[in-house]
C-alpha cells in the first residue's frame, strides 16, 4: 500500500476531519480523484466551466491533508491554471513533434541537396574535361601543322642552298672530264689561278701601306687640331665652371625664395579656404536669417491682419452705437430745441459705454430743464428769468461735457495707435514666455515620470517584501504544526503518515474560505506600515507544484 501512495501521489487524497480533536480513521480504497477527473473529461465543455465556477478553491493540493485546520492548504494551485498547464504542455508537446517533423525534413532536405550538388559537379567536371580536351586536340593539330610547315620551309632552304652550292660549282670549279684528264691542262688551269691570287695579295699589300702612311700624317694633323681645340674647350669650360657656380648660387637663392612662397602660399591657402568657410557659414546664416525673416513678416502681416479686422469690426461697433444714439438724440424733443454747434461731434474712433451714460443723462435733464421753464413761463416774470439761465447754465455744462468727452476720445485714439506700433514687441515677448511655457512643461513632465516610475518600484519592493513576509509566515506554521503535533497528538508510531481520500459531496457543501495570512513584523520588512499599506500587493501567492 505504502508503495501504490508513492506511485500515485495525485490521486490520493485526504479527507478533512470535523474536528481536531476526533482521531483519524483508516479508510483506504480506490482513488478517487482518478474517476472524478473520468467524469469531468466525459462531461461537455459548458458543464466543466460551470464546475469550476461553483467551486473555484478545487486544486490538486486539496486533496492533501496538511495541518489540522480547514484553511490548511499545501499549496494556492488552481485548477484553472492546472489547465493552462495542460494546454501548455499539449502545445509543447506538438510543437516538438513539429520540431522532429522539420528536422526530419531539413535532413532530407539536405541529403537531396547534397545529393543534387554532387551530381550537378559531375556534370560540370565532365564538361570541364571534354571542353579541355577538344583544346588539348586543336593544340597539337595545330603543332602538327606548324612541324609540317616548318619542316617544308626548311626542306625548301636545303634544296635552294644545294642549287647555289652546285650552279657555283658549275661555273667556276667544274672541268670537262676529258679536259681534266689532260695532266698538262690541269697545271695550266692551277697556275692561272694562283697568279691571280697573288695579283690580288699584292693589290691588297700596297694598299695596306698607302693606308698606314696615309694614316700617320693624318695623325699628326689631327693632334695639333685636337691641341688647339683642347685648349679652347678648357678655356669655355672654365668659363662654363664660373657660370655654373654663379648659377647654383643663384638656384640655391631661388629655392630658398620658392620654399618662402610655397609656406606663404600654404598660409595664404589656409587663410583661403578658412575665408571660403566663413563665407558659406555667412551665406547659410543669412539664408537662415532671410527664411526667419520671411516667417517672421508673414506672421507679423498675419497678425496684422487679425489686428485689423479686430479694429475694423470694432470700428463698425462703434459706428453702429453712435448711429443709435444719434438716432436717440433726433427723436428726443430737447435736442430739436438747443442749437447745433453745441451737438456737432469729431469723428471718434471708440466711444466707452460711460459715455453713452453720461450723454443720456444730460439729454435727460435738458428736457427737464426745458419742461420746466415751459411751467415757469406759465407762471410769474422772475420765474421765466430763473428758467432762463438754468437753460443757459445747463447748455453750457453740455458743451463742457460733450469737450472733455472729445478729448478721451482723442486719447483713447492715440492709445491706440500706440498700441499697434507696441504690438509686434508684445508678440515678441508672448513668443518667449510661451519658450518658457513649453520648456517648463517638459521638466513637469519628465518630473511626473520620475515620479511615476519611482511609485512603480515602491510598489514592486513592497511586494517583495510581502511576498518574504508570506514565505516567513508559512515557515512559521510549519513549525509550529511540527511541536503541536509532537506534543499534543497520538501517532501509531508503527505506521507513516498516510493520506486519506475526501468526499466529493462535502466539497460542494463547503464555501470557499481563503488563506488570511496575519501581518507578522519580519526582519525582511523593511518598509513602514504606512507605506505597506499604500502599495502593498494581496499576501496570497500560487505557487504551482506537479507530481510525475
Amino acid at each position: 500500500m505504502a508503495g501504490s501512495e508513492r506511485a500515485d501521489p495525485l490521486g490520493a487524497q485526504m479527507a478533512e476531519p470535523q474536528s481536531a480533536e476526533l482521531p483519524r480513521v483508516e479508510t483506504w480504497g480506490p482513488p478517487p480523484s482518478m474517476e472524478r477527473w473520468k467524469k469531468f473529461h466525459v462531461q461537455p465543455l459548458e458543464e466543466q466551466l460551470e464546475y469550476f465556477d461553483f467551486d473555484p478553491r478545487v486544486t490538486i493540493s486539496d486533496d492533501l491533508k496538511i495541518g489540522y485546520f480547514k484553511t490548511d492548504r499545501a499549496t494556492q494551485t488552481d485548477v484553472t491554471e492546472v489547465l493552462e498547464i495542460k494546454k501548455l504542455s499539449d502545445t509543447t508537446q506538438k510543437l516538438v513533434k513539429l520540431t522532429t517533423l522539420l528536422q526530419r525534413d531539413f535532413k532530407y532536405l539536405k541529403m537531396y541537396l547534397q545529393m543534387q550538388f554532387e551530381d550537378r559537379l559531375k556534370e560540370e567536371s565532365n564538361k570541364l574535361y571534354k571542353e579541355l580536351q577538344m583544346i588539348i586536340e586543336e593544340i597539337v593539330a595545330l603543332h602538327e601543322k606548324n612541324e609540317d610547315t616548318m619542316r617544308k620551309s626548311f626542306y625548301k632552304q636545303l634544296c635552294d642552298a644545294i642549287a647555289t652550292i652546285r650552279g657555283a660549282y658549275l661555273h667556276f670549279f667544274e672541268v670537262d672530264e676529258e679536259v681534266a684528264k689532260i695532266p698538262s691542262v690541269n697545271i695550266n688551269i692551277f697556275k692561272r689561278k694562283l697568279m691571280e691570287k697573288n695579283d690580288i695579295i699584292t693589290d691588297l699589300q700596297e694598299q695596306l701601306a698607302s693606308y698606314k702612311e696615309n694614316k700617320f700624317s693624318k695623325l699628326e694633323s689631327l693632334k695639333e687640331e685636337h691641341n688647339e681645340k683642347i685648349a679652347q674647350l678648357e678655356k669655355e669650360i672654365s668659363d662654363l665652371r664660373r657660370e655654373n657656380d654663379r648659377m647654383n648660387k643663384a638656384t640655391a637663392e631661388l629655392e630658398e625664395d620658392l620654399q618662402l612662397c610655397e609656406k606663404a602660399n600654404t598660409l595664404l591657402e589656409g587663410e583661403l579656404s578658412a575665408m571660403k568657410q566663413r563665407m558659406e557659414n555667412d551665406q547659410k546664416m543669412i539664408q537662415k536669417l532671410t527664411l526667419l525673416k520671411d516667417k517672421l513678416s508673414e506672421e507679423l502681416d498675419q497678425e496684422k491682419r487679425a489686428i485689423q479686422d479686430m479694429y475694423d469690426q470694432q470700428k463698425e461697433d462703434i459706428e453702429e452705437t453712435r448711429r443709435l444714439l444719434e438716432a436717440e438724440g433726433i427723436g428726443a424733443k430737447s435736442f430739436r430745441e438747443t442749437p447745433k454747434s453745441q451737438y456737432e461731434e469729431r469723428p471718434s474712433i471708440r466711444r466707452t459705454p460711460t459715455l453713452r451714460s453720461q450723454s443720456r443723462s444730460q439729454s435727460r435733464r435738458l428736457s427737464r430743464s426745458v419742461q420746466k421753464e415751459g411751467f415757469m413761463r406759465e407762471g410769474t416774470p422772475a420765474a421765466s428769468a430763473a428758467a432762463a439761465a438754468a437753460a443757459t447754465a445747463a447748455a453750457a455744462a453740455v458743451a463742457k461735457a460733450e469737450h472733455r468727452r472729445d478729448e478721451k476720445h482723442d486719447l483713447i485714439w492715440r492709445e491706440e495707435v500706440d498700441s499697434k506700433q507696441s504690438m509686434e514687441f508684445q508678440i515678441k515677448k508672448l513668443k518667449k514666455i510661451l519658450e518658457i511655457q513649453k520648456r517648463q512643461l517638459r521638466s513637469l513632465q519628465t518630473d511626473q515620470e520620475s515620479k511615476m516610475w519611482q511609485k512603480k518600484y515602491l510598489i514592486l519592493r513592497n511586494s517583495l517584501h510581502a511576498l518574504k513576509d508570506e514565505m516567513f509566515t508559512r515557515q512559521s506554521f510549519v513549525r509550529q504544526f511540527v511541536t503541536l503535533s509532537d506534543a499534543y497528538f497520538n501517532y501509531h508510531k508503527a505506521k507513516p503518515l498516510y493520506i486519506q481520500p475526501k468526499r466529493v459531496s462535502s466539497m460542494k457543501e463547503r464555501p470557499h474560505q481563503p488563506t488570511v495570512l496575519p501581518h507578522l513584523d519580519s526582519s525582511s520588512h523593511s518598509q513602514n506600515s504606512a507605506d505597506f499599506l499604500i502599495f502593498s500587493m494581496p499576501t496570497t501567492s500560487r505557487v504551482i507544484k506537479f507530481g510525475i
